[in-house]
């Protein structure tokens, strides 16, 4: 048996959170295939997010992280500098405030450093590095 790999995940979002997922994944560094109400973010190892805008008669349920579903999504950045970076960078300009402080070091493994934060639908999105790597 080979080693099993992540491909890809897919979100739903609300149509008014949808460009800011188009500008957190190319502030990431993510190269993005669009296509309307959709697109496809090319992280890295042929691993992939895909973003959809929520339509009727779905949109109107809503979005709570400690519902049955996602509660939350974590990307790796490599560095502590390059999560640490993000707060004034990109979460700052638009006003987002980040979760519990802002980025710490957490037990998780060595060297694990994450920042937390929510979307406009309050999808709560982790930014994180460890000394393990995948």
């Amino acid at each position: 048996m080979t080693a099993l790999a992540l491909d890809h995940v897919g979100i739903n979002v609300p149509e008014t959170s949808f460009p800011f997922w188009q500008e957190l994944l190319r502030h990431l560094g993510a190269s993005l295939e669009l296509d309307g109400n959709h697109f496809d973010a090319h992280i890295s190892d042929g691993t992939f997010l895909c973003v959809t805008a929520t339509k009727e008669p779905h949109a109107g349920a809503g979005y709570h992280r400690r519902r049955t579903g996602l509660s939350h999504l974590a990307l790796r950045l490599r560095t502590r500098e390059d999560v640490a970076a993000l707060v004034s960078d990109f979460l700052e300009p638009r006003g987002i405030k980040p979760l519990y402080g802002g980025p710490t070091d957490y037990d998780y493994a060595p060297g694990y450093f994450a920042l937390y934060f929510e979307d406009p639908s309050r999808l709560k999105i982790e930014i994180m590095t460890s000394k393990v790597q995948a």
